[in-house]
């Protein structure tokens, strides 16, 4: 068992039994570069591997960026609507005799 800080100014040393971010690559997308530089320690520490460039070997990608949907206000819209799953008509049994 490791013991190591957390390098952030943290009073109590933290203890990893194993890393759980051991094989794993990451790619970081985060604005400010002082986050982005806490990110990316603490990504290592725990045993991450950080990618500089977005690929299909990257296995996390960590962002500060809105979903597209919430960026748009799309989602929002629909999810207020009540709207039937079919907008068919229903045909009364008469119809059919």
């Amino acid at each position: 068992m490791s013991t190591r800080s957390s390098g952030f100014g943290a009073r109590r040393s933290l203890s990893f039994a194993d890393l759980p971010y051991v094989g794993k690559r990451f790619y970081v997308d985060v604005r400010s570069n002082a986050q982005r530089t806490k990110v990316i320690q603490r990504i290592q520490n725990l045993g991450g591997h950080i990618e500089n460039f977005l690929s299909k070997d990257v296995d996390l990608l960590v962002t500060d960026a809105k979903d597209r949907k919430e960026q748009s206000g799309a989602g929002k819209n629909a999810a207020k609507q009540n709207l039937p799953l079919s907008r068919g008509k229903l045909r009364s049994p008469t119809m059919f005799n």
